[in-house]
């Protein structure tokens, strides 16, 4: 028997037992739930930064691809497409490199409103503007966006896009 100071009185080993297990059980279920938001903080951390990196992609095949507009005349329009699809494809996210399909980028026109916002208005004449959009869904050429943990819960990926507005300014 051990005797306990305070007391001294004597402390079963049953007592001490007892005390040990629900230590242990205790751990186990703190490290699985430490494991579980680990998981999640992860998966959501690379899904924010998959988003920013998509958006960076939007905006730089956008900047590309209003570059093209000064040459409308003497080019062809499939010069802005190849112009915004190169660019695209430069610019990683994670570990893919992004396509894009002719119906993801779209001339038109932005329009000022009278509260100095713009607005773009697709297929509007002259073409002074292009909207490119980057896409991580199912039915995308580039696939939505695979999760590390995310099985476990049930979800395996996650769709997200982005778009663009560039605008040549004269």
């Amino acid at each position: 028997m051990i005797l306990n100071k305070k007391q001294e009185k004597p402390v079963s080993k049953n007592l001490i037992n007892t005390r040990r297990s629900m230590a242990m059980v205790w751990t186990a279920v703190t490290m699985t739930l430490t494991a579980g938001f680990a998981a999640f903080a992860i998966d959501m951390g690379y899904i924010y930064s998959s988003r920013a990196q998509l958006q960076r992609t939007a905006d730089a095949a956008a900047m590309a691809a209003a570059s093209q507009l000064a040459k409308i005349g003497t080019s062809e329009e499939s010069h802005i497409y190849e112009e915004a699809l190169k660019f695209a494809q430069k610019n990683m996210i994670g570990d893919l490199s992004p396509t894009l399909t002719p119906n993801d980028v779209v001339l038109g026109k932005t329009i000022q409103g009278s509260d100095g916002k713009h607005t773009f208005e697709p297929n509007q004449l002259p073409v002074d503007s292009v909207k490119v959009t980057v896409r991580l869904t199912k039915d995308s050429p580039n696939g939505a966006t695979k999760l590390f943990f995310g099985r476990i819960l049930g979800v395996e990926e996650v769709e997200m896009s982005a778009s663009a507005v560039a605008t040549l300014v004269p």
